[in-house]
């Protein structure tokens, strides 16, 4: 069965919990992301399970935030530039907006 989906820091996406417990043990890990920790993919429970996806996914989202801000106040545009390319966003306000 399949119980919500994890976000991928690096692709920016959010990906099924299949697929998440697929790259996991393919590659034996998962983007680490400051502050928190991936989802346990061997969690029984879907709501212990989205509850850790979901607070992964916020510590993502706010990390990128603060890549961007820290890129805006250094004058880094290439840090900028990598940032929205990997990004699906089509515009800062939509990378800049609640992490939820």
């Amino acid at each position: 069965m399949q119980y919500g989906k994890v976000y991928h820091p690096e692709w920016k996406i959010n990906i099924s919990r299949k697929d998440y417990i697929n790259h996991v043990e393919t590659k034996n890990a998962y983007p680490k992301v400051e502050y928190t920790s991936a989802p346990d993919h061997n969690e029984t429970s879907p709501a212990r399970f989205r509850i850790q996806a979901k607070h992964y996914r916020v510590a993502s989202r706010c990390n990128e935030v603060h890549k961007i801000v820290n890129g805006i106040f250094e004058e880094n545009d290439r840090g900028l530039a990598e940032e929205f390319s990997r990004s699906k966003a089509k515009s800062v306000q939509q990378v800049l907006k609640s992490p939820m």
